[in-house]
């Protein structure tokens, strides 16, 4: 499930974070709730296993709706089927294993009750004539239940069912070894189909259903699933996220605590919501060879889960709708086309085919960002910034128990109660974005980032502050190389945003042999208005002067990141202050603008303002910016704003000094890293 989590470092964002509730029904997840109540013909074959495509393609690979060629069935009965004749099917009896039953043309219906439905059984086939639909009429819950094996859905429209959220129509209680294929399956509420272990679900049109075109859910796992050749659109016609806020319980399709899944070939497009979405417990899923197109979230999330392959994926238009809506609301986060939360590769858990975590040979093409490695440093087994019964697949002995205050602290809890986002490499990826394409006039656009937040709570949490954004750019085996970006990319490591050779120089080092805009040294998509010395004292304390009360020094005692920080010695009691020499500043435009910087405590209780003014052509300050940390610590602290720097701005002059009421006395001292002031 998702909400809006404020961050450690002030964002609020659509950061996934899962819900638990009294039972798998009533999770929030929008997982289903499961309620006791061989083709005939020349459709497309699908194998049960479906092999990587060798790249992307161009065009979608599955338009099936209204695609007759693929949805009609034969125009005869097969031998031995039992016959339903259109109209009122309320009186047939379904209770026969192993039958062929045969849909004529027209429309069916199953009774006036909420519960008239096909009680199916083993080994069953329902097979639909050119023109059979299945109604249920606003009145019936679902079209096709119970755990039977071996049952076989085609050839039919089935529509107009209203079952339940986080429930679905077709096989709503996941049963195993179905084939559902050759389908349309629309104007459904819940899921349209619910997919179990050995399910094989394709050449079916999934379009416009209240919440998901199919969802896989069972709590022993799915194996093996196949969702292939489908067109899958439209749905989340109930707008679940704004009935139930922060649900996370939309999009083309959702899978939970599946292992093999293979999710290929499909066309994904104008979904409401997220395109394809694994949530928790995933292994070894395969998503490769879809067309995943103008869907208002992302193509792709891939959420407290492990071990994928995301290959050779034409990737369209994604994330637009939810980019600008974020944008709008003054939240610059990155809003990406794949998003990979709190996933990564892991030889310790079964993922069939792959035990690593590939994206490889995707073609991105202006959606409204690129690729995010995201992990949540508040989120791990336990955590209320979790909040479900579930732990992390890695190690059985990280339980609800032991991952808790005074065991997760040592080795090996403190791995393994975390879902790492680790081990994820993105290489050969072909990323294209021009803002104007997109209607993009912020910050937050055209972005790939590996990056936290400052870990802020429970108390009990060891991973508090800059932990996790310290390891997950840098010790992590998180690795983007060798793709090929076009147009105005922007990159954020840690919790920083930097430019293209920040990104690829140490500590982050990423994007080895890829190419901007035709140069591996390409133009700095990302400007920072300070010097490198001036923002980072890696070589020097840039133009910083002492302006009253204060020495500075470089110092390599205490950093944020890097080599190098900025020591502030307090010489007397009544405030101090710092400030850049070069007046009237750094080069810099009007616009969109970050100010930032990191503040961590040395001795004494010390607050800080960065401030921040705005110089015309004509000396003349423009306009006054500020950002504070009031109260220091022990750990690094971030003050970071979003401010828009005024017509006619030329350059730009920074000054930090002692917040309001906490001027410090002599012999206090206080470090400073990292400033940023530009169009990041």
């Amino acid at each position: 499930m998702a909400f809006s989590l404020t961050s450690g470092s002030g964002r609020s964002h659509h950061l996934r974070q899962v819900m638990a509730g009294v039972a798998l029904a009533a999770f929030g997840w929008g997982i289903p709730a499961f309620v006791a109540p061989a083709l005939a013909s020349a459709a497309p074959a699908v194998q049960s296993k479906v092999t990587t495509p060798p790249s992307y393609p161009a065009t979608p690979p599955a338009q099936i709706c209204g695609n007759s060629s693929v949805l009609d069935g034969p125009a005869t009965a097969p031998a031995g089927a039992i016959v339903v004749a259109a109209g009122d099917d309320s009186a047939v009896d379904w209770n026969i294993p192993g039958a062929t039953f045969y849909f004529l043309p027209g429309t069916h219906t199953l009774g006036q009750g909420i519960y008239s439905q096909i009680i199916t059984t083993d080994n069953t086939t329902y097979e639909g004539a050119p023109g059979a639909v299945i109604d249920g009429q606003g009145i019936n819950d679902f079209a096709f239940t119970q755990v039977s094996t071996g049952v076989t859905v085609e050839y039919l429209t089935i529509q107009n069912f209203i079952a339940p959220p986080n429930q679905g129509v077709v096989n709503h209680d996941s049963g195993a070894n179905w084939t559902i294929t050759a389908n349309t399956v629309t104007n459904n509420d819940g899921a349209g189909v619910m997919i179990g272990a050995n399910d094989v679900v394709s050449y079916n049109c999934l379009s416009n259903n209240g919440q998901y075109g199919f969802s896989a859910y069972l709590p022993a796992g799915d194996s093996n699933i196949v969702i292939d050749h489908n067109e899958i659109s439209g749905n989340n016609t109930g707008n679940w996220e704004v009935v139930d806020p922060g649900c996370g319980c939309t999009g083309g399709g959702k899978i939970w605590n599946t292992t093999g899944a293979q999710i290929t070939n499909n066309y994904v497009h104008n979904n409401f919501g997220p395109g394809i979405w694994a949530d928790a417990d995933n292994s070894g899923v395969l998503i490769s060879g879809n067309y995943i197109a103008d869907n208002d979230d992302e193509a792709i999330i891939y959420e407290i889960s492990y071990n994928g392959d995301i290959t050779n994926n034409n990737i369209i238009g994604n994330a637009i709708v939810q980019g600008k809506a974020l944008a709008a609301a003054g939240d610059y986060a990155p809003m990406p086309a794949v998003y990979i939360s709190e996933s990564g590769g892991d030889s310790r858990v079964d993922g069939g085919v792959y035990s690593t975590f590939t994206i490889s040979g995707n073609n991105l093409d202006d959606n409204w960002g690129g690729v995010v490695l995201w992990e949540n440093a508040n989120r791990f087994c336990n955590s209320p910034a979790n909040g479900a019964a579930v732990c992390t697949l890695v190690n059985p002995d990280a339980t609800l128990t032991t991952c808790a205050a005074g065991t997760i602290n040592s080795s090996p809890l403190y791995s393994d109660c975390r879902w790492k986002t680790q081990n994820v490499s993105v290489t050969d990826n072909t990323f294209t974005f021009n803002p104007a394409d997109v209607g993009c006039t912020t910050a937050g656009c055209g972005m790939n980032a590996i990056y936290s937040n400052y870990g802020s709570f429970p108390s009990w949490s060891p991973y508090q502050g800059d932990t996790v954004i310290n390891t997950i750019a840098t010790s992590q085996n998180n690795y983007f190389a060798d793709n090929t970006y076009t147009g105005t990319w922007s990159f954020e490591a840690g919790s920083t945003v930097v430019n293209w050779s920040s990104w690829q120089s140490a500590p982050y080092g990423q994007d080895a042999g890829s190419t901007i805009n035709g140069s591996k040294t390409g133009p700095a998509p990302a400007a920072n208005a300070l010097d490198t010395d001036t923002a980072t004292q890696q070589s020097s304390v840039g133009q910083w002067v002492p302006w009253y009360s204060t020495t500075i020094a470089q110092s390599t005692a205490q950093t944020e990141s890097g080599s190098d920080s900025l020591l502030v010695n307090v010489t007397a009691p009544y405030g101090w202050a710092i400030e850049t020499g070069n007046y009237p500043g750094f080069a810099a435009n009007p616009g969109k603008q970050t100010i930032s910087f990191w503040g961590l405590e040395g001795q004494g209780k010390l607050g800080v303002t960065m401030q921040v003014q705005w110089i015309s052509a004509q000396d003349t300050v423009l306009q006054t910016n500020t950002v504070t940390i009031t109260n220091l610590s022990t750990t690094w602290k971030q003050a970071s704003a979003k401010v828009t720097a005024p017509a006619g701005t030329n350059s730009v002059e920074v000054q930090v000094m002692s917040a309001a009421g906490t001027a410090g006395t002599a012999g206090d001292y206080l470090y400073l890293d990292n400033f940023t002031v530009g169009t990041n």
